[in-house]
């Protein structure tokens, strides 16, 4: 048999749209990726979050204020 295709488990399912993606990931809707389709999905999944990257930015102000000053 030649070119036999694999059916999917996940049966009624569909890919989610860059802006959807983007929204998972916390980005705001005003923010613009460049690029394909293709290329958009990789900057959203290789992205830090924004909000999560706020959080560790808050936290390493929190640490480098406390810290002794030599």
């Amino acid at each position: 048999v030649v070119n036999k295709k694999k059916t999917s488990l996940l049966t009624g399912t569909r890919k989610l749209a860059v802006r959807e993606q983007a929204r998972l990931q916390t980005f705001p809707d005003w923010f613009e990726f460049s690029g394909s389709t293709y290329s958009q999905g990789r900057q959203i999944g290789n992205a830090v979050p924004p909000l999560f990257a706020e959080q560790i930015g808050i936290a390493l102000m929190e640490v480098l204020k406390d810290e002794p000053k030599e």
